[in-house]
């Protein structure tokens, strides 16, 4: 909307007044589509998928649509008042509508900032950050447009500028660019598309306003009616590519998610099933070694399998359960004093049947000294002390 209204802004002071009228009412057309437009993105900014509300879509739309119509008529715009030495139009009767089309325009802008400066107020730190960057660029657009065509023109009489109109737009659209480029709001393949049928739109567009001919006329009519359908349809063929890419990042994403959610429930029942063998290996160590009376014979056999069995299990668990933090890469070790004769004549002592077992002797050997360290109690029980214990006994 803004590359239209600049470029029939820029033409209407190149062709006669006559035609020149018509200019200007077709950039007054595309003047409050713009608004509306500008007011639409300052609503949607940041989200990346917005649907219009009721309001703007069944109460604003029709008053643009009616608005836009009515600057193509004598009732915004009647008719040249005045011609410049050189020709160009010095200025225009304006029409009783002209008021409605200055209404909704500046009411469709304020109304936009309001909402964008809400949404702004409402975020804090590196959230703010684009928010900044469009609002930088918004103050010097508005700085521009309000010092050339009106502080200049109304004051000190210059109005070489107003031609010019449209290049103040650029820093808004600059600002606005970098902000929804650096957040990632929109794919770089779109904007390059996007990009590449604007600048065929408004060269075969400029073509048309410097032909002479009616047969010429026609022709690049023509041409610019086929460049825009083909831009329309390819830059929706690039869209579609990039929102079914966008659904295969988000299902891939999803999927970690579930895989993660399922880690975290292996985790889970790995711990508690864990924790249950541990006390159940503990209950019958304590019934092996006598702790609750003297074991019948008969019993034993049953008792120590059940012990090794139960080991077993709580050995498997705890593989399981390395194995998913080997993955995620989440190991951690919880590291504290320990005495470490303590945690070896322990490992001896549940060690001791199975070595037996094997007609083997397994005894401990040491002084009366502390032997005080820092590590993972756990860790060491479980994979040094007992696998070399377990090894020595098996191979």
């Amino acid at each position: 909307m803004t590359a239209f209204w600049g470029t029939l802004t820029y033409a209407e002071y190149r062709v006669p007044p006559d035609l020149g009228l018509w200019f200007l009412r077709a950039s007054l057309f595309f003047a409050v589509w713009q608004a509306y437009s500008l007011y639409l993105f300052f609503a949607a900014f940041p989200e990346r998928d917005y649907t219009l509300q009721f309001v703007q879509r069944y109460v604003l739309v029709p008053i643009v649509a009616m608005t836009s119509l009515l600057t193509l008529t004598p009732y915004v715009l009647d008719h040249v008042a005045q011609l410049a030495p050189n020709g160009s139009i010095a200025s225009i009767k304006n029409g009783p509508a002209f008021l409605l089309f200055g209404i909704v325009s500046v009411t469709l802008v304020i109304w936009g900032l309001v909402v964008f400066f809400q949404k702004m107020n409402a975020v804090h730190g590196v959230a703010r950050r684009p928010y900044v960057e469009i609002q930088i660029g918004t103050f010097l657009t508005f700085a521009f447009i309000i010092t050339f065509n009106f502080i200049l023109p109304a004051f000190f009489s210059v109005a070489i500028f107003v031609v010019f109109s449209s290049l103040f737009v650029f820093p808004f659209i600059a600002f606005a660019s970098y902000a929804i480029l650096r957040e990632n709001l929109f794919n770089i393949k779109v904007i390059a598309t996007s990009t590449l049928v604007f600048i065929l739109a408004i060269i075969s567009f400029s073509e048309i306003i410097f032909s002479d001919t009616l047969p010429l006329i026609f022709f690049r009519t023509s041409v610019f009616i086929l460049i825009l359908i083909f831009g329309i349809n390819l830059i929706k063929s690039v869209i579609r590519e990039v929102e079914q890419r966008e659904k295969i990042q988000k299902l891939a994403e999803e999927l970690e998610k579930t895989n993660e959610r399922q880690e975290g429930l292996i985790h889970f029942i790995g711990h508690e099933v864990k924790g249950f063998l541990t006390k159940a290996a503990g209950t019958f160590a304590s019934l092996s070694e006598g702790d609750f009376g003297t074991l019948p014979e008969t019993m034993r056999p049953l008792v120590e399998h059940a012990l090794a069995e139960t080991r077993q299990g709580a050995d498997s668990v705890a593989t399981i359960l390395k194995a998913a933090n080997l993955k995620k890469g989440t190991v951690t070790y919880v590291k504290e004093p320990f005495d470490l004769k303590a945690l070896v004549a322990d490992a001896v002592d549940k060690e001791k049947m199975a070595a037996e077992k094997k007609g083997l002797a397994l005894t401990l050997t040491a002084d009366d000294a502390e032997y005080q360290m820092t590590g993972d109690r756990a860790q060491i029980n479980d994979h040094v002390l007992r696998n070399l214990i377990d090894n020595s006994i098996n191979y």
